[in-house]
């Protein structure tokens, strides 16, 4: 982990007094080292990063690097995310007018939002860092409602004080303010209004098909259990109203989805966490047993995926001294096309694999191996290699 890294406290209780327990080092990209420390707090037992690049630098890797921005025809939208939101709008459909605004932050491309207009809700906004979202939500959906804001900017606005419902749909997680946000977003909403939140499940990190560390992405650095969530909410004058862990195909983390009200009064309870130690323990030897198939190949490498797999993977290809083998990064994403992560420029697939047609593709993903090799396959006479041999996504 590099020095300068910026400390921050428990973003639930505001207690210093913190362990590291996983040091996450990641390969630079465009630039900007994303690595971070994951730390528990001693006091409540929230899990989270306390070491970690300043505000800014996430705020530039949501812009500039957003797959938001990638122009995507509707049925390329991937069948968990449409299926997350519809059990949302299922989940608070019982407690919402047919009038009534619904806002939601960090909307993406308007998935969740088309979801509530298939099922009649008509009053949708929706506010989203990546520059080219409303682009994509119009041509993917349709939808209008769409502006490009960060949480912070949203939050100083006028736009929530009207607002029946605001959904923060896989948000908080990522969020380096994560408390300061919060109680500014809180600020500006009516009495009446209620928060729909989805975050990961740490109750549900350990399962029978998980990524080696996949929680510990490019972008995650708050890691909830469902007791930690309740915390939160409760020490900003919000309480649950509806709870549930939503059971999410194979391959993706269980989510938690919550809906909160405000409260005059809100008693905090006594947090009890998931314990990270299981989870830490089985991922290092699903990553040793990945780490061990590529050791067995010969000759050159090119990485498939500039994501946050690819981004954990390089730096332990450089400790077991397998870089030198690596001869280049290649993506589809076109915002990616062109930067570097670690030593290596992205290239696009098509422009770079017809070269070197004997090199070993290695395909960096956990839940889209097979669809990838199979695509890779299809197209290129190079030799694939799979790292994980649990069921293919």
């Amino acid at each position: 982990m590099s020095d300068g890294m910026w400390y921050r406290p428990c973003q639930v209780c505001g207690e210093d007094n913190e362990a590291v327990v996983y040091r996450n080092e990641l390969a630079e990209i465009d630039g900007q080292n994303m690595s971070y420390a994951v730390a528990t707090c001693a006091r409540c037992g929230f899990h989270y990063a306390a070491y970690l690049p300043k505000p800014a630098q996430y705020q530039h890797y949501y812009q500039a690097l957003s797959k938001y921005d990638v122009v995507l025809p509707a049925s390329a939208v991937p069948a968990v995310d449409r299926y997350r939101a519809e059990q949302a709008v299922r989940f608070v459909s019982d407690v919402l007018q047919d009038n009534e605004c619904i806002v939601d932050l960090g909307c993406g491309y308007g998935t969740l939002l088309n979801a509530f207009s298939q099922a009649g809700w008509q009053n949708l906004h929706g506010f989203d860092p990546a520059p080219n979202a409303h682009h994509q939500a119009k041509s993917i959906y349709g939808l209008e409602g769409v502006k490009t804001s960060t949480l912070a900017e949203t939050a100083e606005s006028q736009w929530l004080q009207s607002a029946d419902l605001v959904c923060l749909m896989g948000v908080l997680e990522h969020l380096p303010e994560l408390r300061k946000d919060l109680q500014a977003l809180c600020q500006q909403l009516g009495t009446e209004s209620k928060l729909l939140l989805e975050v990961p499940a740490s109750e549900r990190f350990v399962c029978e098909d998980f990524e080696p560390f996949g929680e510990f992405s490019l972008e995650h650095i708050q890691f909830f259990s469902m007791s930690s969530l309740n915390q939160l909410m409760a020490s900003l004058g919000w309480k649950p109203l509806k709870t549930m862990i939503l059971e999410l195909p194979t391959g993706t983390t269980d989510s938690l989805l919550c809906l909160y009200g405000q409260a005059a009064e809100v008693k905090e309870n006594e947090l009890s966490d998931t314990d990270l130690n299981p989870y830490l323990q089985d991922s290092s030897e699903r990553r040793e047993t990945a780490l061990a198939k590529i050791r067995e190949t010969q000759g050159p490498l090119i990485i498939f995926g500039a994501g946050s797999h690819t981004a954990r993977l390089l730096p332990y290809l450089s400790q077991q001294g397998c870089s030198e083998r690596v001869l280049a990064i290649v993506d589809n994403n076109d915002n990616l096309q062109g930067k570097k992560m670690g030593g290596w420029q992205i290239s696009k697939p098509d422009k770079l694999l017809p070269s070197y047609p004997d090199a070993t593709v290695l395909v960096s993903s956990y839940r889209s191996q097979q669809a990838i090799a199979d695509a890779l396959r299809q197209h290129y006479p190079n030799p694939i290699l799979k790292i994980y041999s649990a069921n293919d996504h």
